[in-house]
C-alpha cells in the first residue's frame, strides 16, 4: 500500500515539474499560462489526496481546495477577456510588467 502511494506522489511531483516546466517554455500568450497553472492546481490537489487520504479531514480540504481554484480560474479568465478586448491580444509582451 505505501509503494502504491509513493508511485502517485512521485506521479505527481512529475506532473507539477513537468507544468512548471511548461510555464517557463511557453510564457508568450495568456490562455497557456493559465492552463499550465490549473495543471499545477490538479497535481497539488492529487498531492493533497495522497497525504490526508486516511483522515476525515480529507474531504474538508479537498472541496476548500477547489473553491479556491475555481475562483482562480474565473478570476483569470475574466482578467484574460478584459486584457483582451482592451489590447486585441493575449500577448504577454504587451503587457506593461515584463518591461521592469
Amino acid at each position: 500500500m505505501y509503494l502504491i502511494y509513493m508511485i502517485y506522489f512521485y506521479y505527481s511531483m512529475c506532473m507539477m515539474l513537468f507544468s512548471c516546466l511548461l510555464m517557463i517554455l511557453i510564457y508568450k500568450y495568456l490562455l497557456m499560462i493559465l492552463m499550465t497553472m490549473e495543471m499545477m492546481m490538479i497535481s497539488i490537489l492529487f498531492m493533497i489526496s495522497i497525504f490526508f487520504n486516511t483522515e476525515i479531514f480529507n474531504l474538508f480540504m479537498i472541496l476548500y481546495f477547489l473553491s479556491f481554484s475555481v475562483c482562480e480560474a474565473v478570476l483569470g479568465l475574466s482578467l484574460m477577456i478584459l486584457f483582451i478586448r482592451m489590447k486585441g491580444n493575449d500577448y504577454m509582451n504587451c503587457l506593461n510588467l515584463n518591461l521592469w
